[in-house]
Protein backbone atom coordinates (compact mmCIF):
# COMPACT_ATOMS: atom_id res chain seq x y z
CA UNK A 1 0.00 0.00 0.00
CA UNK A 2 1.82 3.18 -1.28
CA UNK A 3 -0.05 5.37 1.09
CA UNK A 4 1.67 3.52 3.84
CA UNK A 5 4.74 5.46 4.83
CA UNK A 6 7.72 3.74 4.91
CA UNK A 7 9.23 3.48 8.65
CA UNK A 8 12.37 2.24 7.80
CA UNK A 9 12.11 -1.59 8.60
CA UNK A 10 10.03 -3.89 6.64
CA UNK A 11 6.55 -4.45 7.61
CA UNK A 12 4.89 -7.89 6.25
CA UNK A 13 1.63 -9.40 5.74
CA UNK A 14 2.67 -12.16 8.61
CA UNK A 15 2.97 -8.97 11.05
CA UNK A 16 -0.67 -7.71 10.08
CA UNK A 17 -2.04 -11.14 10.55
CA UNK A 18 -0.46 -11.54 13.82
CA UNK A 19 -0.44 -8.20 15.48
CA UNK A 20 3.04 -7.75 15.40
CA UNK A 21 3.12 -4.54 13.16
CA UNK A 22 3.25 -2.18 15.25
CA UNK A 23 0.76 0.17 13.54
CA UNK A 24 -1.44 2.28 15.55
CA UNK A 25 -4.68 1.14 16.58
CA UNK A 26 -7.26 3.51 13.99
CA UNK A 27 -9.99 3.82 16.28
CA UNK A 28 -7.90 5.77 19.28
CA UNK A 29 -6.05 7.71 16.72
CA UNK A 30 -9.99 8.59 15.51
CA UNK A 31 -11.19 9.43 19.41
CA UNK A 32 -8.01 12.02 19.31
CA UNK A 33 -9.48 13.40 15.79
CA UNK A 34 -12.91 13.98 16.58
CA UNK A 35 -14.55 11.60 14.75
CA UNK A 36 -14.35 8.77 17.36
CA UNK A 37 -16.52 5.47 17.47
CA UNK A 38 -20.03 6.30 16.37
CA UNK A 39 -20.13 9.60 15.82
CA UNK A 40 -19.12 9.61 12.29
CA UNK A 41 -20.03 6.83 9.30
CA UNK A 42 -16.17 5.68 8.61
CA UNK A 43 -15.92 3.60 5.56
CA UNK A 44 -12.06 1.23 4.78
CA UNK A 45 -10.98 4.33 2.80
CA UNK A 46 -11.53 6.64 5.49
CA UNK A 47 -8.89 4.54 8.03
CA UNK A 48 -6.34 3.93 4.79
CA UNK A 49 -6.11 7.93 5.37
CA UNK A 50 -5.59 7.77 9.10
CA UNK A 51 -2.90 4.79 8.75
CA UNK A 52 -1.40 6.97 6.07
CA UNK A 53 -1.02 10.31 8.48
CA UNK A 54 0.84 8.07 11.22
CA UNK A 55 4.35 9.25 10.65
CA UNK A 56 5.62 6.44 13.12
CA UNK A 57 4.85 2.58 14.56
CA UNK A 58 4.31 2.12 18.34
CA UNK A 59 7.62 -0.22 17.78
CA UNK A 60 9.46 -2.42 15.32
CA UNK A 61 7.65 -4.66 13.39
CA UNK A 62 8.15 -8.35 15.03
CA UNK A 63 9.57 -7.22 18.40
CA UNK A 64 6.09 -7.24 20.21
CA UNK A 65 2.58 -8.43 20.26
CA UNK A 66 -0.45 -6.06 20.11
CA UNK A 67 -3.78 -6.57 19.05
CA UNK A 68 -4.90 -3.43 16.45
CA UNK A 69 -7.87 -3.29 14.31
CA UNK A 70 -5.77 -1.48 11.77
CA UNK A 71 -4.13 -3.92 10.00
CA UNK A 72 -6.82 -6.57 9.02
CA UNK A 73 -9.16 -3.57 7.64
CA UNK A 74 -5.40 -2.30 5.66
CA UNK A 75 -5.48 -6.21 4.24
CA UNK A 76 -9.12 -5.29 3.00
CA UNK A 77 -7.72 -2.99 0.74
CA UNK A 78 -4.58 -5.02 -0.16
CA UNK A 79 -6.63 -7.85 -1.38
CA UNK A 80 -8.88 -5.31 -3.27
CA UNK A 81 -6.04 -4.11 -5.19
CA UNK A 82 -3.49 -7.23 -5.12
CA UNK A 83 -6.29 -10.13 -5.83
CA UNK A 84 -9.45 -9.45 -6.75
CA UNK A 85 -9.10 -7.97 -10.11
CA UNK A 86 -11.79 -4.95 -10.05
CA UNK A 87 -13.76 -6.89 -7.43
CA UNK A 88 -15.09 -5.33 -4.13
CA UNK A 89 -13.70 -7.31 -1.18
CA UNK A 90 -17.56 -8.32 -0.65
CA UNK A 91 -17.88 -10.09 -3.78
CA UNK A 92 -14.01 -11.34 -3.79
CA UNK A 93 -14.65 -13.60 -0.44
CA UNK A 94 -18.40 -14.36 -1.52
CA UNK A 95 -16.83 -15.95 -4.44
CA UNK A 96 -13.73 -17.07 -3.18
CA UNK A 97 -14.89 -18.50 0.15
CA UNK A 98 -18.35 -17.63 1.05
CA UNK A 99 -19.99 -19.65 -2.07
CA UNK A 100 -17.87 -22.55 -1.97
CA UNK A 101 -18.21 -23.13 1.58
CA UNK A 102 -21.87 -23.27 0.95
CA UNK A 103 -22.02 -20.18 3.63
CA UNK A 104 -25.58 -18.78 2.20
CA UNK A 105 -26.18 -16.12 4.89
CA UNK A 106 -22.76 -14.52 5.22
CA UNK A 107 -21.80 -11.15 3.66
CA UNK A 108 -19.71 -7.77 5.09
CA UNK A 109 -21.51 -5.01 6.75
CA UNK A 110 -19.90 -2.23 4.11
CA UNK A 111 -22.98 -0.40 4.47
CA UNK A 112 -24.75 -0.28 7.02
CA UNK A 113 -27.75 1.19 6.02
CA UNK A 114 -28.61 -2.42 3.96
CA UNK A 115 -31.41 -3.85 5.27
CA UNK A 116 -30.67 -7.41 6.24
CA UNK A 117 -33.29 -10.05 6.31
CA UNK A 118 -33.56 -11.86 10.11
CA UNK A 119 -30.39 -9.61 11.42
CA UNK A 120 -30.24 -9.27 14.86
CA UNK A 121 -29.37 -5.88 16.60
CA UNK A 122 -27.35 -5.21 19.40
CA UNK A 123 -28.13 -4.07 22.79
CA UNK A 124 -26.02 -2.73 25.77
CA UNK A 125 -27.27 -1.82 29.40
CA UNK A 126 -28.19 1.83 29.87
CA UNK A 127 -26.83 4.32 32.51
CA UNK A 128 -30.33 4.63 33.95
CA UNK A 129 -31.26 1.07 33.69
CA UNK A 130 -32.79 -1.10 30.84
CA UNK A 131 -31.48 -1.52 28.14
CA UNK A 132 -30.30 1.05 24.98
CA UNK A 133 -29.10 -0.06 21.26
CA UNK A 134 -25.46 -0.25 20.01
CA UNK A 135 -25.19 -1.53 16.23
CA UNK A 136 -22.03 -0.31 15.14
CA UNK A 137 -23.06 2.94 12.57
CA UNK A 138 -19.78 2.58 10.48
CA UNK A 139 -18.89 0.65 7.35
CA UNK A 140 -15.82 -0.60 7.86
CA UNK A 141 -15.02 -4.43 7.41
CA UNK A 142 -12.12 -6.77 7.64
CA UNK A 143 -11.37 -6.56 11.81
CA UNK A 144 -15.09 -6.75 12.10
CA UNK A 145 -18.44 -6.36 10.21
CA UNK A 146 -18.93 -9.70 9.20
CA UNK A 147 -22.64 -10.66 9.41
CA UNK A 148 -23.21 -14.77 9.33
CA UNK A 149 -25.06 -16.99 11.70
CA UNK A 150 -23.63 -19.36 13.64
CA UNK A 151 -24.32 -22.71 10.95
CA UNK A 152 -22.48 -20.74 8.19
CA UNK A 153 -19.86 -20.12 10.97
CA UNK A 154 -19.17 -23.82 11.47
CA UNK A 155 -18.78 -24.35 7.57
CA UNK A 156 -16.14 -21.77 8.10
CA UNK A 157 -14.23 -24.14 10.93
CA UNK A 158 -14.57 -27.49 8.76
CA UNK A 159 -12.81 -25.86 5.84
CA UNK A 160 -10.15 -26.36 8.48
CA UNK A 161 -10.57 -30.26 8.43
CA UNK A 162 -11.07 -30.54 4.97
CA UNK A 163 -9.28 -27.41 3.90
CA UNK A 164 -11.57 -27.49 0.68
CA UNK A 165 -11.00 -22.95 0.29
CA UNK A 166 -7.21 -22.35 0.32
CA UNK A 167 -5.38 -26.04 0.56
CA UNK A 168 -3.72 -27.64 3.19
CA UNK A 169 -0.57 -25.57 3.22
CA UNK A 170 -2.70 -22.30 3.80
CA UNK A 171 -4.70 -23.55 6.42
CA UNK A 172 -1.79 -24.92 8.57
CA UNK A 173 -0.33 -21.41 8.16
CA UNK A 174 -3.06 -19.82 9.74
CA UNK A 175 -3.10 -21.57 12.26
CA UNK A 176 0.91 -21.46 12.91
CA UNK A 177 1.61 -19.91 16.22
CA UNK A 178 3.44 -16.88 15.10
CA UNK A 179 7.25 -16.31 16.58
CA UNK A 180 8.70 -12.88 17.89
CA UNK A 181 12.09 -11.39 16.55
CA UNK A 182 13.49 -12.65 20.16
CA UNK A 183 12.54 -16.09 19.14
CA UNK A 184 9.47 -16.24 21.77
CA UNK A 185 6.49 -18.60 20.02
CA UNK A 186 3.11 -16.53 21.37
CA UNK A 187 0.00 -17.81 21.09
CA UNK A 188 -1.39 -16.11 18.42
CA UNK A 189 -1.57 -17.14 14.76
CA UNK A 190 -3.30 -15.61 12.11
CA UNK A 191 -6.27 -14.57 13.22
CA UNK A 192 -6.91 -17.30 15.23
CA UNK A 193 -5.52 -18.00 19.02
CA UNK A 194 -3.69 -21.43 19.23
CA UNK A 195 -3.94 -22.54 23.44
CA UNK A 196 -5.34 -24.92 25.56
CA UNK A 197 -8.56 -25.24 27.31
CA UNK A 198 -8.34 -27.86 30.07
CA UNK A 199 -5.38 -31.05 28.61
CA UNK A 200 -7.11 -29.92 24.71
CA UNK A 201 -5.59 -28.27 22.12
CA UNK A 202 -7.86 -24.98 21.39
CA UNK A 203 -7.79 -22.74 18.56
CA UNK A 204 -10.58 -19.85 18.84
CA UNK A 205 -10.87 -16.16 18.42
CA UNK A 206 -13.58 -13.56 20.04
CA UNK A 207 -14.80 -10.98 18.85
CA UNK A 208 -16.51 -7.25 20.09
CA UNK A 209 -17.71 -4.58 18.78
CA UNK A 210 -20.98 -2.24 19.48
CA UNK A 211 -23.02 -4.49 21.55
CA UNK A 212 -22.28 -7.93 19.48
CA UNK A 213 -20.05 -10.64 21.45
CA UNK A 214 -18.64 -13.33 19.90
CA UNK A 215 -16.37 -16.75 19.85
CA UNK A 216 -15.57 -19.12 17.68
CA UNK A 217 -13.86 -22.54 19.20
CA UNK A 218 -12.58 -25.94 17.73
CA UNK A 219 -10.96 -28.52 19.29
CA UNK A 220 -9.28 -30.25 16.01
CA UNK A 221 -8.36 -33.45 18.20
CA UNK A 222 -11.84 -34.38 19.30
CA UNK A 223 -13.37 -32.93 16.01
CA UNK A 224 -15.61 -30.20 18.03
CA UNK A 225 -16.15 -26.69 16.68
CA UNK A 226 -18.62 -24.39 18.89
CA UNK A 227 -20.28 -20.81 17.49
CA UNK A 228 -21.45 -18.24 19.94
CA UNK A 229 -23.16 -15.14 18.49
CA UNK A 230 -24.19 -12.40 21.28
CA UNK A 231 -26.49 -9.29 20.73
CA UNK A 232 -26.19 -8.31 24.38
CA UNK A 233 -23.07 -6.72 25.28
CA UNK A 234 -22.76 -8.33 29.32
CA UNK A 235 -22.42 -11.75 27.03
CA UNK A 236 -19.64 -13.68 27.77
CA UNK A 237 -19.20 -15.61 24.94
CA UNK A 238 -15.92 -17.57 25.78
CA UNK A 239 -17.72 -18.68 28.73
CA UNK A 240 -20.27 -19.97 26.87
CA UNK A 241 -19.00 -21.61 24.59
CA UNK A 242 -16.08 -23.47 26.53
CA UNK A 243 -19.02 -24.52 28.96
CA UNK A 244 -20.77 -26.16 25.97
CA UNK A 245 -17.20 -27.31 24.57
CA UNK A 246 -16.66 -29.07 28.12
CA UNK A 247 -19.95 -30.88 27.59
CA UNK A 248 -19.11 -31.97 24.50
CA UNK A 249 -15.14 -33.00 24.92
CA UNK A 250 -15.38 -33.89 28.61
CA UNK A 251 -12.68 -31.16 29.29
CA UNK A 252 -11.87 -30.23 32.64
CA UNK A 253 -9.99 -26.54 33.62
CA UNK A 254 -6.90 -27.12 35.96
CA UNK A 255 -7.55 -26.37 39.19
CA UNK A 256 -6.27 -23.10 40.02
CA UNK A 257 -4.65 -23.42 44.32
CA UNK A 258 -5.34 -20.95 46.70
CA UNK A 259 -3.32 -18.97 48.39
CA UNK A 260 -3.79 -16.74 51.32
CA UNK A 261 -2.15 -12.93 51.01
CA UNK A 262 -0.59 -11.20 53.29
CA UNK A 263 -2.99 -7.90 53.69
CA UNK A 264 -0.21 -5.73 54.88
CA UNK A 265 1.87 -7.14 51.87
CA UNK A 266 -0.63 -6.70 49.02
CA UNK A 267 -0.66 -2.69 50.97
CA UNK A 268 2.77 -2.73 50.26
CA UNK A 269 2.26 -3.29 46.52
CA UNK A 270 -0.50 -0.69 45.84
CA UNK A 271 0.49 2.02 43.79
CA UNK A 272 1.74 3.66 40.05
CA UNK A 273 3.83 1.74 38.20
CA UNK A 274 4.61 2.61 34.12
CA UNK A 275 5.44 0.44 31.99
CA UNK A 276 9.24 0.45 30.05
CA UNK A 277 8.21 0.07 26.75
CA UNK A 278 5.96 2.97 26.55
CA UNK A 279 5.56 4.78 29.77
CA UNK A 280 1.67 4.53 30.10
CA UNK A 281 0.65 4.14 33.87
CA UNK A 282 -1.13 2.06 35.97
CA UNK A 283 -2.07 2.35 39.46
CA UNK A 284 -2.62 -0.93 42.07
CA UNK A 285 -5.04 -0.67 44.65
CA UNK A 286 -6.24 -2.62 47.77
CA UNK A 287 -10.27 -2.96 48.33
CA UNK A 288 -11.48 -4.92 50.41
CA UNK A 289 -8.69 -6.67 51.06
CA UNK A 290 -7.79 -7.62 47.12
CA UNK A 291 -5.09 -6.32 44.60
CA UNK A 292 -7.08 -4.44 41.96
CA UNK A 293 -6.12 -2.76 38.86
CA UNK A 294 -6.98 0.29 37.03
CA UNK A 295 -9.72 -1.23 35.12
CA UNK A 296 -10.97 -2.70 38.50
CA UNK A 297 -9.98 -6.43 37.23
CA UNK A 298 -8.95 -8.28 40.16
CA UNK A 299 -5.29 -9.73 40.88
CA UNK A 300 -5.60 -13.41 42.61
CA UNK A 301 -2.69 -14.27 44.44
CA UNK A 302 -1.24 -17.59 43.48
CA UNK A 303 2.30 -17.30 45.62
CA UNK A 304 3.77 -14.55 48.17
CA UNK A 305 4.87 -12.23 45.27
CA UNK A 306 2.49 -13.73 42.10
CA UNK A 307 -0.71 -13.33 40.85
CA UNK A 308 -2.76 -14.11 38.10
CA UNK A 309 -5.38 -12.38 35.81
CA UNK A 310 -6.99 -14.68 33.24
CA UNK A 311 -4.40 -16.00 31.30
CA UNK A 312 -1.90 -13.24 32.69
CA UNK A 313 0.79 -13.86 35.69
CA UNK A 314 1.71 -10.79 37.64
CA UNK A 315 5.21 -11.36 39.09
CA UNK A 316 7.05 -8.86 41.20
CA UNK A 317 10.01 -7.82 42.27
CA UNK A 318 12.00 -5.34 44.21
CA UNK A 319 11.04 -1.93 42.29
CA UNK A 320 8.13 -3.19 39.91
CA UNK A 321 6.28 -6.59 38.33
CA UNK A 322 6.46 -8.38 34.99
CA UNK A 323 3.19 -8.93 33.42
CA UNK A 324 3.60 -12.70 31.46
CA UNK A 325 1.34 -13.65 29.04
CA UNK A 326 1.41 -16.11 26.38
CA UNK A 327 1.72 -13.68 23.49
CA UNK A 328 4.65 -11.88 25.25
CA UNK A 329 5.84 -9.95 28.64
CA UNK A 330 5.74 -6.39 29.86
CA UNK A 331 8.05 -4.71 32.56
CA UNK A 332 6.81 -2.08 34.48
CA UNK A 333 8.51 -0.08 37.33
CA UNK A 334 6.88 1.61 40.46
CA UNK A 335 6.99 5.57 40.00
CA UNK A 336 5.37 8.21 42.48
CA UNK A 337 2.52 10.46 41.35
CA UNK A 338 3.74 13.65 40.43
CA UNK A 339 2.51 16.59 41.85
CA UNK A 340 3.29 19.84 40.32
CA UNK A 341 2.81 22.90 41.21
CA UNK A 342 0.48 25.63 40.59
CA UNK A 343 2.90 27.53 37.83
CA UNK A 344 4.36 24.20 37.03
CA UNK A 345 0.62 23.09 35.21
CA UNK A 346 0.50 26.93 33.74
CA UNK A 347 3.60 26.31 31.85
CA UNK A 348 1.98 23.14 30.04
CA UNK A 349 -1.69 25.32 29.32
CA UNK A 350 -1.71 26.42 25.39
CA UNK A 351 -2.76 24.68 21.89
CA UNK A 352 -1.34 21.31 20.50
CA UNK A 353 -1.50 20.42 17.37
CA UNK A 354 -0.94 17.11 15.63
CA UNK A 355 -0.33 16.30 12.18
CA UNK A 356 -1.09 13.10 12.73
CA UNK A 357 -4.55 13.46 13.85
CA UNK A 358 -5.31 16.82 12.11
CA UNK A 359 -6.10 18.04 15.72
CA UNK A 360 -5.53 20.76 17.79
CA UNK A 361 -6.22 20.35 21.47
CA UNK A 362 -5.83 23.10 23.83
CA UNK A 363 -5.14 22.42 27.25
CA UNK A 364 -5.89 24.94 30.38
CA UNK A 365 -4.70 24.62 33.93
CA UNK A 366 -7.12 25.83 36.58
CA UNK A 367 -7.52 24.98 40.20
CA UNK A 368 -4.21 22.67 40.00
CA UNK A 369 -5.35 20.42 37.70
CA UNK A 370 -5.16 20.51 33.78
CA UNK A 371 -8.36 20.15 31.26
CA UNK A 372 -8.80 19.26 27.58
Amino acid sequence: LPEIPDYGTPLTIRHVMSHLSGLREWRLVAAFSGIGEGSHVLSNQDLLRIAAKQRALNFVPGTAYSYTNTGFNLATILIERALANGKTFQEFTQEAIFEPLKMTHTRWRDNFRVLVANRALAYGPAPSGGWIQQTPIENIIGAGGMLSTVGDWLLWNENFTHAKVGGPDLVKSLETPAKLSNGKTITYAAGLVVSTFGELREVSHAGATGGYRTWLGRYPDQGVSVAVMCNSAEANPTQLGRDVARLWTGAVSAPKPAFAADPVKLGELAGMYRKVRDSSAVELRVKDGKLTIDSGMQLVPTGVASFSAGESQFLFASGGFRVVTPDGDAVYERVQPARPSASELASLAGAYTSRETDTTLTVAAKDGELTL
